[in-house]
Parts: structure tokens; sequence; C-alpha cells
């Protein structure tokens, strides 16, 4: 199943625009880069110290507990290692497949920012969303990776939502009112 997804959406989706642009977003991804910004916004201009420290959060945690225990334990090779047809359209990633760490990541991330509220749900949503995509068009991963990073990422996320709300009581959202 997740070999005839890969290869739908190659032949739907792929043209050399399309590589490109997922090839952009899915640097989004790399290191968290895109959280990580995220924090540093919330850190210096919106003085919200502690969203800063739950984006960083969710970032650390969700790469430990991703890269450095399930992928280790579940060891699987990526898809342009298993079906020389969809040949990896990025720089060839040496760790496992399984589950994506670049969609844990987003997602985890996405819970803080749609706790927080405001616009700030939709721009987590849809970047963790186009972040989980481009692995999948970049043939870096599986459908099922993305869909367990998810999956993990939702997790981790909802976990320290609850976190945040027991330490602090309510989310300010990003028009100033309790969530």
């Amino acid at each position: 199943m997740d070999f005839m997804i890969m290869q739908w959406i190659t032949q739907v989706f792929q043209s050399p625009v399309m590589t490109a642009v997922m090839r952009f977003i899915t640097g989004w991804g790399n290191l968290g880069a895109l959280w990580i910004c995220f924090a540093f916004y919330f850190y210096f201009i919106k003085k919200d110290r502690r969203t800063a420290a739950f984006l960083l959060l969710a970032v650390i945690l969700t790469w430990s507990l991703n890269d450095l225990v399930i992928k280790q334990l579940v060891d699987r090779p990526r898809p342009f290692m298993t079906h020389a047809e969809l040949p990896a359209l990025i720089t060839m990633p040496t760790s496992s497949s399984f589950p994506s760490g670049h969609t844990a990541t987003s997602f985890a991330a996405m819970m803080i920012l749609f706790a927080y509220g405001g616009s700030y749900r939709w721009m987590g949503l849809g970047s963790a969303v186009l972040i989980a995509f481009s692995r999948i068009y970049l043939h870096v991963h599986y459908p099922s990776d993305v869909l367990a990073g998810c999956l993990v990422g939702i997790c981790i996320g909802a976990l320290l939502v609850r976190l945040m709300k027991q330490r602090g009581g309510k989310l300010a959202s990003a028009t100033g009112e309790k969530c």
C-alpha cells in the first residue's frame, strides 16, 4: 500500500517546479529549523518565554524519542533503498525511515502552536502537513513512516500542552485571550 501511494503521488504531482518547492519545504524541518524560528519569534518578539521554551522542548523531546529510540529499534530502510524506481530527490538521509523525524517534530510543535491559538494554529498545522507531504514526495519516507511520525508528534505535543496548562494556567492566545 505504501509503495502504491508513493507511485501515485509521483505520477500525479512530480514536476521540476514541485520538486524545488518540496525541497524548500522539507528544509524547514531540517533540525527543527522552522519550529526553532517560531521559538525565537515567541521569545524575542512576543516576549512569551514560556511558549518559546515549550516549542524548543517539543523539538528536543521528539527528536530524542523518535531518532534515538524508535528509529534505532525499528531500523526500516528508506524507500529509495528498496525501490530503485523511487530515487531520493534530495541528499540521501543516512538514518532509518520509521518514523519520520521531520513529521514527528513538526506535529509536536504544531500542537503547541495549536494550543496557543489564533492564526498560529493554522500556520503550525499547514506547515506540519506540508513538511510531512514533502517527505513522501521526495521519496525519503513511506506514507506509514509519516503517519507514525504524526502520531508520535501529536502524542508528545499533547503531553507538553497538558504540562503547559498544569504549570502555568491557560495559554494566552495570539489575541491575548485565554484559551
